[in-house]
């Protein structure tokens, strides 16, 4: 798979729709993903030197991209609770939250959802 990287270029918020979220850019522009078309959700950190970050990614083969959405972003955490509810053989977020955060800066990579192994 190409895949290429959407650029972390959103402004502050995420919007939930019936069949998946809109991400709205610094340009304006909105961009959805649907749910239909996540293969993978992987959970990490990112080191911000004093600060951890905790980011979600989204990937989509069919689509051959990527969405990386993170907690300073208004509406992911309503994102990371509509994954359980949409996905219900995804980890828990109390699960990954608690994974995820053990480690102070490590980036502690977390595969939450696998389309293929689900199937």
């Amino acid at each position: 798979m190409n895949k290429s990287k959407e650029q972390k270029l959103y402004d502050e918020k995420l919007v939930l729709t019936d069949d998946g979220f809109n991400p709205v850019f610094k340009d304006g522009s909105v961009r959805g993903l649907l749910w239909s078309d996540v293969d993978r959700i992987n959970v990490f950190k990112e080191d911000l030197i004093t600060t951890d970050l905790i980011c979600m990614e989204f990937l989509s083969d069919r689509l051959g991209h990527s969405f990386d959405i993170n907690e300073e972003v208004d509406g992911f955490w309503d994102v990371a609770n509509e994954v359980a509810r949409r996905f219900p053989k995804a980890v828990s977020r109390r699960d990954w939250e608690v994974e995820v955060k053990r480690q102070p800066f490590a980036r502690s990579p977390i595969n939450v959802y696998d389309a293929a192994k689900t199937s």
